[in-house]
């Protein structure tokens, strides 16, 4: 039976102490990575199908911009309390419901017969991402924690990033060679995300009582003595992760349009081979130090920006899969590192809401980003588009720069 933790002394004033320091079931630690990887995975399978349901429904490819930042919006509005439920109530609360929105939503993905509802089933997917990523994230980082086991980080950004991979690549896979390309990848996701929901009932420990009345939606805060740490944390993930958004929303309608290659598989494996070359990149990431890893994640992301206009101009569909490998080792060591510093300077009682500031910061940028450049492209084209987009990158590389450059290693908070 794992230790339970112990409170730490870095609670902030005035907040309810969860019951953490009751013994209490120990957490499903590969059952955790399942859901967050599945959730994701449905989150990521409408790349390839955007084609198809663009033929058929007849609108604009700047329009899978709008579509994708109700995505966001659902993420955001998710990470202003999913994480604070989380550290009161325990997974539990947050788990069970968000498994139940994506199931929902992949079952209207697969029945969609306008843009409307397309755009109901990203925001109820995004819902069910912001609790996994946050409280999900969390609370596989706690179930390494009280396991001992090293590099809980890595374990975390991987099941994210790999469900981030596969979703695409098995939609593009089914949508070329299966029957109902439009609807058999949602059937058999809603299927895998409906077992989890039942494993998740039976092995999640019961809710917990927090000692006292609590607000549970407020605005994001970070704890005060490592504010600056986590700001940089933010900041080195926020924009690679805008950059990988590229390529799971409006990289489907360049390839087409810019690149003359309508495939889906072709859209599927460029989504994936973003977060495959992320997968690796993740394992590469761990044995370098935190500044190295994050330097590194910038470089790659500006490598990757500049290769995408390149394959525009070329009109090289290698380029733009040499940029997209480059775009998913930079989400990746941009995210691992983020997260290895909130998970070194954030006090246990604390964690989850850390971790859905982190991840807002991260969503945040990056439906900014693609909304800029689905607007920019609706009116100008989408190599204007792309401008567009790239401009707004180009901000947050520098934010992240001055960021790395100007803090230094704190030590980790008491935990």
């Amino acid at each position: 039976m794992p230790p339970s933790p112990q409170p730490s002394a870095a609670t902030p004033a005035g907040a309810a102490s969860p019951s953490i320091t009751s013994p209490e079931r120990p957490l499903p630690l590969f059952a955790l990575m399942a859901a967050v990887l599945v959730v994701f995975a449905t989150a990521n399978a409408p790349v390839p199908i955007y084609p198809i349901w663009q033929h058929a429904m007849g609108f604009a490819p700047g329009t899978i911009g709008v579509i994708f930042v109700f995505y966001n919006l659902g993420v955001l509005i998710a990470l202003l309390c999913c994480g604070r439920l989380s550290d009161l109530y325990g997974p539990r609360l947050v788990l069970l419901p968000a498994l139940v929105l994506a199931v929902a939503a992949a079952l209207l993905f697969a029945f969609a017969p306008n843009v409307a509802v397309l755009c109901v089933a990203r925001f109820l997917i995004g819902l069910a991402s912001g609790g996994c990523v946050s409280a999900g994230t969390a609370a596989i980082l706690l179930a390494g924690r009280r396991r001992g086991i090293g590099h809980i980080s890595l374990y975390a950004t991987l099941s994210v990033v790999l469900g981030f991979g596969l979703g695409p690549l098995t939609a593009g896979v089914l949508a070329s060679f299966a029957p109902a390309p439009s609807r058999l990848v949602f059937f058999l996701l809603a299927c895998l995300l409906a077992t989890l929901l039942l494993i998740l009932t039976r092995s999640l420990p019961p809710l917990r009582q927090p000692s006292q009345s609590v607000r549970i939606w407020q605005l994001p805060r970070l704890p005060a003595d490592n504010r600056p740490i986590l700001l940089t944390a933010i900041v080195i993930f926020a924009g690679p992760f805008a950059l990988s958004a590229l390529f799971i929303s409006l990289a489907p309608s360049m390839i087409a349009e810019l690149l003359h290659n309508g495939s889906p598989i072709v859209a599927g494996a460029a989504a994936f081979l973003v977060f495959a070359s992320g997968g690796a990149g993740g394992v590469f990431a761990r044995k370098l130090t935190v500044w190295r890893s994050a330097w590194l994640s910038l470089a790659l992301a500006l490598s990757s920006l500049a290769l995408v206009l390149l394959s525009e101009l070329s009109v090289s569909l290698p380029l733009f899969a040499l940029a997209a490998a480059a775009a998913g080792i930079a989400q990746s060591v941009g995210q691992y590192t983020g997260v290895q510093l909130v998970n070194r300077h954030t006090p246990e009682e604390i964690l989850g809401s850390v971790n859905a500031t982190f991840f807002l910061g991260g969503y945040g940028t990056a439906g900014l980003a693609v909304l800029s450049m689905g607007f920019a492209s609706n009116a100008f084209g989408l190599f204007a588009g792309s401008l567009v987009f790239s401009a707004v990158c180009l901000v947050m590389f520098m934010a992240a720069i001055f960021g790395v450059a100007t803090t230094r290693l704190m030590p980790a908070v008491q935990r």
